[in-house]
């Protein structure tokens, strides 16, 4: 992959596949350059939210809010994009908008268990 990549540094999707191998490697630091340079060339779902589950994991949370937000621009109707996004806004404590974010998310995914497991802890500790 890193030979397609350098012989066709603006194809996206080969910079997507080599990201995705080391994010599965868990070398999240090259994943997250090869991401960002998949974006920068005309960034895709799954470059914009695999930043942002990146980004969750490093608990940065305001960049992860913005990749997930750039997903669900492209598609909005992209539950991972609107569950990483609820999650990041959950972590921010801002429930509010974390509940809209999984409520969307379950629109097109409604069985998701992490999904519905946040909405109820959301709505019980609203209920308190």
């Amino acid at each position: 992959m890193r030979a397609a990549v350098a012989l066709a540094p603006l194809y996206v999707q080969a910079r997507n596949e080599l990201a995705k191998l080391y994010f599965d490697a868990g070398r999240f630091a090259e994943a997250e350059q090869q991401f960002r340079s998949s974006v920068s060339s005309g960034g895709t779902t799954q470059a914009w939210n695999s930043l942002g589950e990146i980004y969750n994991r490093w608990n940065r949370r305001q960049d992860a809010e913005h990749a997930f937000r750039q997903a669900v621009a492209l598609d909005p109707f992209d539950s991972r994009a609107h569950f990483g996004l609820g999650a990041a806004l959950e972590a921010q404590g801002r429930t509010n908008d974390a509940l809209n974010e999984y409520e969307a998310g379950l629109q097109t995914d409604p069985r998701n268990p992490g999904a519905l497991e946040s909405v109820e802890r959301l709505k019980s500790r609203d209920n308190r």
